[in-house]
Order: structure tokens, then sequence, then C-alpha cells
């Protein structure tokens, strides 16, 4: 959306029904594909099951393995993490039971006989109903925006909060699973995740024209090309298999880093001390959000150490469809203000005229 006339506002709404109608199916086929998913059975044979097998029967796995999303740099490592995965959900598949190892605190392997069963609507629920919860309120967010603002900055928005939604309804049966899952799904659910982690670059967007259009954009109206030229270069590299998932992490600090720059140039710039309120509320939401995914999740998950739970980072990320919606409103709001005493003034020295006239 590089511009007000860039798109109409009933194709934008034809776009947005699109992606919503993508989210609530991708949120049903996560509930499936978790559902039909084998994983360990536990019951009363057994009180607990190490959390990183080494091996389950002769498969030998590496410490990656155990990896919720595939943030590897190179494509080799990947397509490595990926067979991985095929090959457990094959014995998973195949087998009633199977043989798991792993190294005790002592160093010693261990073995143990497992059962193999489908979990069942409450347990893939417990695991995951906090994200879809959270997918949820960012589509209610995302339909609100957009019937409540016609500007260019609220379709921005709205189309922000639809990707957001549609990064939680795909991340949600990745982090829910028990093991693995079927490899069409789990292949599925990936590329839609890193689909619409791109999409997110709209914020970038919103940042040039909230609470107005940047001076930089009269003067380069096509700059935000820019931001959507990236946004299909890196998804057309990645699901052509020539870039692997965890490629764009340098690039995801820097659009970061311009967003918050874009916001604190509006704040510098920006002489009226109530829209000075609004843009601060816009630049702390997507700044400890952004900050926390990056240091807390996805710079753990890189590395290969243990990153926090992903729901954590779900929960925390509400304050993006709660505050960003709300500076849209009182800007909203304070241009109406301004527009009512702006007609007052006028209709005031028109009296005024009319009884100087007679």
């Amino acid at each position: 959306m590089p511009g007000d006339d860039a798109l109409s506002r009933a194709c934008q709404a034809g776009i947005g029904a699109f992606l919503l109608l993508i989210g609530l199916c991708l949120g049903g086929v996560g509930l499936y594909a978790l559902l039909l998913t084998p994983t360990f059975a536990v019951d009363s044979s057994f009180s607990a099951l190490p959390a990183r097998p080494t091996q389950i029967e002769d498969l030998d796995l590496e410490a990656s393995f155990w990896q919720r999303f595939p943030e590897f740099f190179l494509p080799h490592s990947e397509r490595r993490w990926w067979q991985m995965q095929e090959a457990v959900y094959q014995v998973l598949e195949t087998r009633r039971t199977v043989t798991i190892t792993w190294i005790t605190r002592n160093g010693e392997p261990q073995e143990q006989s497992v059962r193999i069963a489908r979990p069942s609507l409450t347990t893939v629920l417990k695991r995951t109903w906090l994200i879809y919860w959270v997918a949820v309120l960012y589509l209610v967010s995302a339909v609100s925006v957009f019937r409540r603002h016609r500007s260019l900055p609220g379709s921005l928005l709205a189309f922000f909060l639809l990707f957001g939604a549609l990064y939680f309804l795909s991340a949600a049966p990745v982090v829910g699973r028990g093991i693995t899952l079927p490899p069409r799904y789990f292949k599925l659910f990936i590329m839609a995740l890193y689909i619409a982690a791109g999409g997110l670059i709209t914020l970038v967007h919103f940042a040039f024209v909230f609470p107005a259009p940047k001076g930089i954009l009269r003067r380069f109206p096509r700059l935000p090309l820019l931001c959507y030229g990236y946004f299909f270069l890196t998804v057309t590299l990645y699901l052509s298999g020539i870039t692997a998932f965890g490629s764009t992490f340098p690039f995801l600090c820097f659009w970061t880093l311009l967003l918050i720059a874009t916001l604190l140039h509006s704040l510098w710039t920006e002489g009226d001390r109530f829209l000075r309120k609004q843009i601060s509320l816009s630049l702390m939401a997507p700044l400890l959000v952004g900050l926390f995914f990056i240091l807390f999740h996805l710079l753990p998950g890189v590395l290969g150490t243990t990153p926090m739970p992903f729901t954590h980072f779900a929960l925390f990320s509400l304050l993006l469809p709660f505050t960003l919606p709300s500076a849209l409103d009182n800007l909203r709001l304070y241009q109406e203000r301004l527009q009512v005493e702006h007609t007052s003034r006028q209709e005031r020295e028109r009296m005024r005229w009319d009884l100087h006239d007679t």
C-alpha cells in the first residue's frame, strides 16, 4: 500500500477478508494437525519422560531437532532439520511403541520403551489456547481498526494486525506439538509463519505516515515500495529453498531499528504536545515487543540456546493491538476536535461580519 490511492477501499477490504479467511483456515488446520500427530503417551507405566531424547529407535537426534522453529542461517542446516523431522514422524506413525534413549546426569545412556498415541483435544488446547486467544484478539483489533479508520495509517495498522494474527495462528501448532507434525502440515505452517512475519513490515510503513506523512515521502513517494520489495524478495528466496529461515535475522534487526528511528524522528520534530504523546505511545509498544522478541526468543533460538516459552512472547505482544489502535483513535478524536474548533471560529467570524454589515 504505497499511497492513499494505491488500493481502493473495496480492494483493501477484499484482501483483508482473504487474509482473515486464511487465518481461520490455519486455525482449524492447526488443531487438526495436532490431533492427527502421534506422540509419546504418558500412562501409569512410567511417571515421566526425558525432555530431550537423543535417540528414537535407531534414529540419532541432533540437539537442533528439538528447536521449535528452523532458525538456521544456512539452507543445508535447515534441510537436515527437516529430514530429521520427517524420519521421526515416519517412525512414530508406523509403530505402537518405540524405544527412546537419553543421557542421564551421570553421562550414561538410558533406554525406555514408550507407547505411541495421539493427543486428546483437551491436551492440544492446554498447549495452544493462549496463543490462539492472542491471535483472535489481533483479528478482532484488525477488523475494528479497518472499520473505524479510513485513512492510510488505519489501513496499514489493520493489515499489520492481520499479519500478526496469521503469525500466531501459524506458530500455535508448531510450538504446541509434542514431538513433530505431519510433514505436509508442518511445512505449510512454517511457510505461512515466514510469510506472516514478512507482512509485519507494514508497521514500518505505518511509522512513516503516522501521525502525518514524513517529508521524505513527499520527495520520494515510492519509497515504501522498498519495504514491500524486500518482503516479496525474501519470501520468494525462502520458498524456493535458496535461503534459510534464519537468514533474515540481521535484516529484522535493521527494520526494527529503522522503525524506532522513524518514530523517534517524528517525536523530535513534532511540535504539538498531544501528538507527541501519541507518537510516544506508538513508539514504546513496538520497541518493547521487538526487543523482547529479539533478545529473549529469536536470538537464543538462532544461537542454539533455550529460548523463553513462546506463550510469554505472545502475551507480551498484546501491547500492540491495544496501544497502537488507541493512539490512532486519539489522533482521530484530536483531529475532529480541531476541525470543530476551526468550524466554530469560522462561524463566529461569519456572524461577526453579518452583525457588522447590519
